[in-house]
């Protein structure tokens, strides 16, 4: 037997009287499931598919829903398979913007209005791309415990999520990345303008080794990465997609710095990188970021640049020079020519003016020599000045 009450209760939170609707489903054994709903249709959802695990012979682990969300998150992290960036990053989710809030809430006490909350507090500081990235993670924990069979149905379901706006990145000029790396520590220095000039990430800049540059045909193999997570030591691993894996070219100013880096490293022990911080340590990212961040400031340069800015800057470079989408594509490791175009579209659209003064002056050129070899043409008398103006 199965039914669902309206009750009227005093929020705490809103300080005024609001509508609930408790459900109750009877299982076997004399026991009953109850859940508070602020909405009618979620309760007969909710009891909808507790009825039919029940008419199935399934049970919900009651014992285990008593358990917090920062217990099952720690147990459902230790069973993914996540490469050693990831799961760090996912680590550092859970415990700085998820368990704070709902880390201590069983998971049979959570409800769908907790998760609406949650978001909410989440978009008062967060970019919309930021919030959906968080909610991701922790729909994937309970959508697990109803899996689990632990909690019957996930309180993400339906949350609405901020709108994720398309907007256009940031991308430094010449000037303002020749100016952050006058003010960067001078160990980073090199490791910027080679950042700027081969649109390197972050790990695949900092994981270069003496063994994979060639100066002689200025190569550099990208097949690798540096891998810095928050616990746990610094170390070489997979690239972020197989695409990323390619040889870039070196610009020919960096050459003569960087072979003298290259011959150092190549006398320290494997794997011998070739960028080191002060205690001859590898260079993990926390340190790049608050560096790359000082020197924006002290450049006084007001717009937000990061390190991955400097690999915006390299693709807006090739799209100015007129590069193909797959030129590009290959040179900067994306999985695909619509990855390239659905980041850079915009610098396209920016290249719209070069575009047609290229053909003006193509056509120009053609109609001048096809009137010059073709006098017989039935075509209008034209005024000189006006090839001057189309090619103009």
């Amino acid at each position: 037997m199965s039914h669902i009450q309206k009750k009227r209760v005093i929020s705490k939170r809103q300080d005024k009287v609001i509508t609930k609707y408790q459900a109750r489903v009877n299982l076997p054994g004399k026991r009953e499931q109850t859940r508070s709903f602020d909405r009618l249709t979620d309760a007969q959802s909710w009891v909808r598919r507790i009825e039919a695990g029940r008419d199935r012979g399934e049970r919900l682990d009651l014992r285990r829903a008593k358990e917090s969300l920062r217990e099952y998150g720690e147990d459902w992290r230790a069973r993914q398979q996540h490469r050693s960036s990831t799961a760090a990053r996912v680590e550092s989710i859970l415990r700085l913007h998820i368990y704070p809030h709902l880390g201590e809430r069983t998971l049979g006490s959570l409800r769908h209005g907790d998760i609406e909350r949650w978001v909410a507090t989440l978009s008062k500081d967060h970019s919309p791309g930021t919030v959906r990235l968080y909610f991701g993670i922790l729909s994937s924990v309970l959508t697990s415990a109803v899996l689990d069979q632990i909690i019957a149905s996930s309180p993400c379901m339906k949350v609405p999520l901020p709108k994720n706006s398309k907007s256009e990145i940031l991308i430094p000029d010449v000037a303002e990345v020749m100016e952050i790396a006058r003010e960067i520590v001078p160990y980073l220095r090199l490791p910027v303008l080679l950042a700027a000039g081969t649109g390197l990430r972050l790990g695949e800049t900092f994981g270069i080794t003496a063994d994979r540059v060639d100066i002689e045909h200025r190569r550099i193999t990208i097949d690798r990465q540096l891998l810095t997570p928050y616990r746990g030591p610094a170390a070489l691993g997979p690239l972020k997609t197989p695409t990323s894996k390619r040889n870039v070219i070196l610009p020919r100013k960096l050459i003569e710095p960087l072979e003298v880096l290259v011959d150092a490293a190549s006398l320290r022990e494997s794997p011998g990188f070739v960028f080191m911080g002060p205690q001859g340590r590898p260079i993990r990212r926390g340190g790049v970021s608050e560096n790359m961040t000082r020197a924006v400031k002290r450049a006084g340069i007001s717009r937000t640049i990061t390190f991955h800015s400097l690999r915006h800057h390299f693709a807006s470079l090739l799209i100015r020079q007129g590069l193909s989408v797959a030129a590009v594509q290959k040179a900067l490791g994306h999985a695909s020519p619509s990855q390239t175009l659905s980041v850079y579209t915009h610098v396209w659209n920016d290249n719209e003016a070069q575009t047609i003064e290229a053909i003006d002056r193509a056509l120009s050129a053609a109609y001048a020599d096809s009137l010059a070899t073709q006098p017989r043409l039935s075509l209008p008398v034209l005024d000189p000045e006006l090839f001057d103006m189309i090619g103009s």
